[in-house]
């Protein structure tokens, strides 16, 4: 059950990312091709055994950019630590469990409003395409 609700979240900071994504897939430098796409490292193993998921292949062709799972599970503290301590960070990565960080007080929810006034795109995207985002998403102790 950690493992599905951390992967959610994972997948909902993913989709948070989408509008800079998309902004900094059309940025390009005076040498690079227009349509290269941006490479992003991601600290994720996929434990199928095979190199990407569903989501990842729709994010990549929606954004022209190309995510990189590093093979790093986020719960083996001790590679994570690794990482960070040899400046091998990934792009992207939640380096504790999202609830995990929400009961020890690190983290703190987001109220509903907010994201509707400061982040209308995503909050259309999750209308749109992902609506059981808005009930997967929500704290347990707190479900605004």
């Amino acid at each position: 059950m950690k493992q599905t609700r951390f992967r959610f979240v994972a997948l909902l900071g993913l989709l948070a990312l989408s509008p800079f994504l998309a902004g900094a897939a059309g940025q390009t430098s005076a040498g690079a091709a227009a349509d290269a796409p941006m490479e992003i490292s991601f600290l994720m193993e996929i434990r199928s055994g095979e190199e990407s998921t569903w989501f990842l292949d729709q994010v990549e062709e929606r954004f022209n950019v190309r995510i990189v799972p590093n093979g790093v599970y986020h719960g083996d503290t001790e590679k994570v630590s690794l990482l960070l301590a040899t400046g091998e960070c990934p792009d992207l990565f939640c380096p504790i469990d999202p609830f995990d960080g929400l009961a020890q007080g690190l983290t703190r929810t987001i109220p509903v409003e907010m994201l509707h006034e400061h982040a209308p795109q995503y909050t259309k995207l999750l209308d749109d395409f992902y609506p059981i985002g808005w009930l997967l998403g929500r704290s347990p102790d707190d479900p605004t």
